[in-house]
């Protein structure tokens, strides 16, 4: 329930012309019925607002929609007292001589709170894949500064930001401009045009993105793509991708570590760098000896190469495990059918547990110019496509190294 307040001073005598009164809502308390909340939870509520609103992000958030608050109470109602402390402790926040365990429970709910208030959430897109791609991208809205909203692709296979030719020119850069750089994409080594760009933004968040690689995006079919968000800027946040739940969230850095994101029941994968700032799993086929496997979210398929095959296959012949299949392009695909490579992801000597996916049905197999790029034209490698890790729920936590995954 609401009444009406005229915003600013009213004056006597009419309004000078070409000027107007703004109406505001006023929230009105309402009246306290017998089925209301209980006395402890008003109190619970008193105590976030006490502690946290100075906040005001979570104070706006608080009086906007206060079932969010109630929420996170529910959450954390069954916890106790050493459990609220240890997940206080865990967010940083001093729990020496705090021994009500109401109190404790506020507070963890406001800590909660605040948190999720700093946290990106997005619908799940993909990029439609072009009939003669191998790829589709996971898609979220950037705000570009004298632009406007466009789409940009998410890329594990890439290092850095990539724009489209289109955006460069609405940007009124000349393809002259900048300088020529050497580059790596999956057709080996290019050179492209290093370009400035303006602010970007994802939701209210600035972007600390300053500079950009003129790039073809061949792959997609899209004309409103902007570019391609590479490693940089996805080491920058904890994300969270749910295929189930039909979203993706940009947490900030720590929210894996304080319990914020829960990664409980998820193994955790090692990743390491490779050369050109790439990262990868390391992998087992058919029980081998261990080779590196590059994370490509991107890629619909996991791919190995002939020198992996050879390893996995242990000298028998290859057509006993491929066939061959013609893409809609016309092109001959040797692929490995499914149980022909049993595929284990993790570091035995790392790593706590080791993953096996079990929703793939083929690889391809090839050898890759980018692969041969990365210095494994004769040695044994892959690339993991989402094929294997992307139909369940996955967070990724690449400035640590860390890939987690539902098993």
């Amino acid at each position: 329930m609401h009444c009406l307040k005229l915003s600013g001073r009213l004056r006597h005598g009419p309004l000078q012309q070409g000027r107007s009164l703004r109406i505001l809502p006023v929230p009105v308390q309402p009246q306290t019925h017998e089925n209301e909340a209980s006395t402890s939870g008003r109190e619970q509520h008193r105590r976030v607002l006490v502690r946290y609103g100075q906040d005001e992000r979570v104070h706006a958030m608080y009086s906007a929609k206060a079932a969010i608050l109630s929420v996170e109470l529910k959450t954390v109602n069954s916890l106790g007292l050493g459990e609220c402390r240890h997940a206080l402790q865990r967010m940083g926040e001093e729990t020496l001589g705090l021994n009500d365990l109401e109190q404790l429970r506020s507070l963890l709910a406001a800590r909660k709170l605040a948190a999720q208030a700093k946290v990106l959430r997005f619908p799940l897109r993909r990029s439609s894949k072009h009939p003669k791609a191998t790829k589709s991208y996971l898609v979220i809205p950037v705000d570009v500064d004298d632009v406007g909203f466009m789409d940009f692709l998410l890329d594990t296979g890439s290092s850095g930001v990539l724009i489209s030719a289109a955006l460069r020119d609405a940007l009124g850069v000349s393809p002259a401009a900048g300088a020529a750089v050497r580059g790596l994409d999956s057709a080996g080594l290019t050179v492209r045009q290093r370009v400035p760009l303006p602010k970007l933004r994802l939701g209210p968040q600035e972007l600390d993105i300053r500079e950009g690689y003129v790039a073809p995006l061949k792959d997609l079919r899209e004309a409103d793509v902007g570019g391609v968000l590479g490693l940089r800027f996805l080491s920058s946040f904890e994300i969270e991708i749910d295929p189930v739940a039909g979203s993706i969230a940009f947490h900030p850095r720590g929210h894996v570590d304080s319990g914020i994101l829960d990664t409980s029941g998820m193994l955790a994968l090692s990743l390491k760098p490779l050369k050109g700032g790439l990262l990868a799993l390391t992998a087992t086929l058919n029980q081998s000896a261990e080779l590196p496997a590059i994370l490509d979210l991107s890629a619909c398929y996991t791919t190995i190469n002939w020198a992996a095959a050879r390893v996995a296959f242990r000298g028998l012949d290859a057509s006993l495990f491929t066939t061959q299949v013609t893409s809609s392009d016309g092109a001959l695909n040797t692929v490995v059918r499914k149980g022909g490579i049993d595929v284990v992801l993790g570091n035995l000597g790392h790593d706590p547990e080791l993953y096996t996916p079990r929703e793939y049905s083929t690889m391809l197999l090839r050898d890759m110019p980018s692969l041969a790029a990365l210095g494994y034209n004769a040695s044994p490698a892959m690339v993991v496509g989402r094929d294997l890790i992307g139909a369940r729920r996955t967070v990724l936590c690449l400035a640590d190294g860390k890939l987690y995954v539902q098993p």
